[in-house]
């Protein structure tokens, strides 16, 4: 009976660890584009705010 139990919690943390991988990469992948996205749009804003000053 200790076996079944052993057994049925090392399957329950070896599935929870492959999920928290999941969500660990789709997270990080958001997480990067986002900021991406954010240093571009502020790259624009200031070259924007340069051309504007100049006009």
């Amino acid at each position: 009976m200790r076996s079944v139990i052993y057994a049925s919690i090392v399957n329950l943390v070896q599935s929870m660890t492959s999920f928290f991988w999941v969500i660990l990469a789709v997270g990080g992948t958001i997480v990067v584009v986002l900021a991406y996205v954010s240093w571009i749009k502020y790259k624009e804003e200031k070259k924007r705010q340069k051309r504007d000053s100049n006009s």
